[in-house]
């Protein structure tokens, strides 16, 4: 007999829960009976006729139980994998068991990308989607509910059913018992490639917003590639197909509108991602340690409505991994569990060690804390039978992309109700193993669309991006200046050294570290100029920061180049968020250290206080993405000269046979990136701009009266300004450079063959769309 399709088998569920609520009006509950859920407002009631009802609810439930197989019959001949759920796989198909005591007990359930299509879209995390979730069985039907933690109550309360009844959970999934009951363990059986062969992650909304074409999922062509199985996880690596019968038609002329569709498919019409989705064990609740916003940590929201007594229900927790000491009383001990970082067998060997520096780096901060080998970095064996991907493993991995630069992401997944991180997994793209040998032109940043899609968000991270810009700046000037070779160990040195603070930073945010764009204000530029100095102390206050290249004008003292180490800030922040304190102690501790905040070194402003461009935010002066020194005015200055004297050069600079111009167009582009970043930093200067000290009344900060004070452009100040404004006016001066230096074209030395250039650039519909609204090269006047 054919097993009972989703719709029978529902209609069955909602009938028998239906006879059994009528039923318990006239009888009381039996003994281990299941509740059900109560009626939604609006919903039918049950009809007076119970005996009518009840007997047809039972028929229609015995149908459907009638057609299940018995538990043996069903995974006759299945490979069996025990685990956290029991898994049986025979060719495509796979069961997953759930026993008893495993309905409605919480578990999590992570979602991560695992292939993608070339691009950085249509995720850029690797990390897309976590949930607290149960299972809950509905007569013959098993849903997946993702249950609503953001709002509690003391348990056992009038308020705790008011949260219950004033919030709604989440059905992800749902799929018909597959088997009866086991005879002695009395676990059913479940379709898995029903229930997770599914659009879980929204990878069709994803496509949607990223190509604006409605790509659907396809469950029938997708597939598990792999699963693995322990005690306390359940893994699944998915192939998952979307397509689209047919593609939006281009329009005659190029429109803001449109999109092109993705542009390294072999038929745009059909597309692969690979997902992976572990079903993990919940530990127990961790205490929660509640932030503090003077000090820049990812936060755990939730609202509390235990009391009436707060003026506000909404709690924010600290978010961080569970560290304890093995012996509590030793003033060193190794922790009870380490954070484990693991390297993805993908990453090129070269880059290993300086990647497992970078996170090493951070064992500082945790070693003045007591904690020995608190982070430790293992490689994934070529033979692993695991996934990086999964829920138990912390990572780092090697992407490629067609999009030039190096971005890097360091995202992480918390217990909402605690804070406690349970997964990070940063990524990383292959971009830094070419930038000492670059001879093609490179987009111009900032991506306008990338800005646009990603605006407000605190939690994205483009450093990466920022690192190599400001490393390949650097790169040009010194290799212009004949100071190093662009294939130069030299080069090389500088590449590893961008690199290692880039992965220091992205484990920073895994650590739970918000931006902290206010460090690099903390060192003068006689400091910076001192290469002894910045060898002890590095050239910011924190890795967390948009650390510009500390680059010397001609004839300077040259300092360290990048920052090496993690600074005085990273310290303060990892002390609050993971130093062991007693649980009655911890309130008065914790405001202690917070109260440290007036300490000059100490100096933090996060994503909110450098603006997000067109807002009242973001007016702090010294509060910039992409600037260093005390002085931010003084730094857009120098970095006018910089590029000018880039520029200068270049145009003496006579190419060698076979050299392109396009190195000559991207040396001017990098200036005019540096030319534009200086204006932003130096427009926060005027219309009555304001400092914002992160204070608390309570605790005034020492030096500092008000959170707000108005920021009064001293005579210098207009100075510096009047400087700026003038040295873009000449920046402007298109004359002043020779033709051959700023109109070097494609096609002077475009290397594809006649047919190629015949058919055009494939891209040409994306660049024109991803350029709009950015600078052009100047019209050219010849001399």
């Amino acid at each position: 007999m054919p097993a009972p399709d989703a719709a029978t088998v529902a209609e069955a569920a909602v009938a028998a829960n239906a006879a059994t609520a009528a039923a318990s009006t006239n009888a009381a509950p039996s003994a281990g009976a299941v509740a059900t859920p109560a009626l939604a407002p609006g919903a039918a009631r049950p009809s007076s006729n119970t005996p009518a009802i009840a007997a047809a609810a039972a028929a229609a439930a015995a149908a459907v139980a009638g057609q299940q197989k018995p538990f043996a019959e069903v995974v006759k001949d299945a490979k069996e994998q025990p685990g956290f759920f029991n898994l049986y796989s025979k060719e495509e198909k796979v069961w997953l068991e759930i026993k008893p005591e495993q309905f409605d007990r919480p578990f999590f359930l992570q979602a991560n990308r695992t292939h993608g299509i070339g691009d950085r879209e249509p995720f850029r995390s690797p990390m897309l989607r976590s949930y607290i979730v149960e299972f809950h069985r509905l007569g013959s039907l098993v849903q997946l509910i993702a249950r609503n933690s953001q709002f509690f109550a003391t348990a056992g309360t009038p308020l705790a059913r008011a949260v219950r009844e004033s919030t709604s959970d989440s059905l992800l999934s749902a799929v018909p018992v597959a088997s009866q009951p086991h005879p002695e363990k009395k676990s059913i059986l479940i379709d898995a490639n029903a229930l997770l062969l599914a659009d879980i992650p929204g990878g069709s909304s994803a496509l949607e917003a990223a190509y604006h074409i409605a790509y659907g999922f396809d469950a029938r062509n997708s597939s598990f590639t792999a699963l693995h199985n322990t005690a306390d996880l359940t893994g699944f690596a998915v192939s998952a197909h979307y397509s689209v019968p047919k593609l939006p038609a281009a329009p005659s002329m190029t429109s803001p509108s449109h999109s092109a569709p993705p542009a390294h498919l072999e038929d745009e019409r059909s597309l692969f991602l690979g997902y992976y989705y572990s079903l993990a064990k919940l530990p127990e609740a961790m205490t929660p340690r509640v932030a503090d916003d003077r000090i820049g940590h990812f936060m755990a929201r939730r609202w509390d409505f235990s009391s009436d007594s707060n003026a506000f229900p909404e709690v924010y927790y600290v978010k961080r991994w569970r560290l304890e000491k093995k012996d509590p009383d030793a003033e060193m001990s190794e922790p009870k569990v380490p954070i484990v970082y693991w390297l993805d067998r993908n990453i090129p060997e070269k880059y290993r060690e300086t990647i497992k520096a970078g996170v090493l780096e951070w064992n500082k901060a945790f070693e003045k804390l007591g904690f020995k080998n608190a982070i430790q970095v293992e490689v994934q064996p070529e033979d692993a039978q695991f996934s990086t991907a999964d829920a138990r493993h912390a990572s780092i991995r090697w992407v490629v992309r067609d999009e030039p630069g190096a971005f890097a992401i360091g995202p992480s997944r918390a217990d909402p109700r605690t804070g406690e991180i349970l997964d990070a997994d940063i990524e990383i793209e292959d971009g830094w193993t070419r930038v000492p040998r670059r001879q093609v032109s490179e987009q111009f940043p900032p991506r306008v669309a990338q800005a646009a899609r990603v605006a407000r968000d605190t939690t994205f991270c483009e450093y990466g991006d920022v690192a190599m810009d400001e490393l390949a700046f650097a790169l040009d000037l010194l290799v212009a200046r004949g100071e190093i070779a662009p294939d130069s160990p030299e080069a090389e040195k500088y590449v590893l050294a961008t690199l290692k603070d880039v992965v220091t930073h992205e484990v920073g945010h895994t650590l739970g570290l918000q931006h902290n764009f206010r460090a690099s204000t903390i060192y003068t530029q006689k400091q910076l100029s001192d290469a002894s100095f910045t060898t002890a102390n590095g050239i910011g206050g924190s890795v967390m920061d948009y650390n510009a290249i500390n680059l010397a004008l001609q004839d300077e003292p040259q300092g360290d180049y990048v920052m090496h180490s993690i600074g005085p800030y990273d310290y303060w922040a990892i002390e609050y968020a993971y130093k062991p304190i007693a649980p009655a102690q911890e309130k008065e501790e914790l405001a202690k250290i917070a109260g440290r905040s007036g300490e000059p070194q100490l100096a933090f402003g996060n994503d909110i206080d450098a603006g997000f461009g067109g807002s009242a935010e973001g007016m702090d002066p010294q509060v910039n993405r992409r600037d260093l020194g005390s002085d931010p005015l003084d730094y857009a200055t120098r970095r006018l000269k910089l590029s000018r004297e880039l520029w200068t050069r270049l145009q003496d600079r006579r190419l060698k046979p076979g050299e392109s111009y396009e190195l000559l167009r991207r040396n001017f582009l990098a200036g005019l990136t540096q030319l534009s970043n200086a204006g932003m930093v130096g427009a926060k200067y005027v219309g009555g701009v304001v400092y914002v000290a992160q204070a608390h009344r309570r605790r005034p900060i020492v030096g500092r009266q008000f959170p707000f004070a108005p920021r009064v452009c001293a005579p210098p100040d207009r100075g510096s300004i009047r400087s700026l404004q003038g040295r873009r006016r000449v920046e402007r001066d298109h004359s002043r450079h020779r033709p051959v230096h700023a109109h070097a074209g494609r096609a002077a030395c475009d290397a594809r063959p006649a047919d190629e250039r015949q058919r055009g650039d494939p891209h040409r519909g994306r660049r024109v769309q991803a350029n709009q609204g950015q600078p052009r090269l100047p019209p050219v006047r010849a001399l």
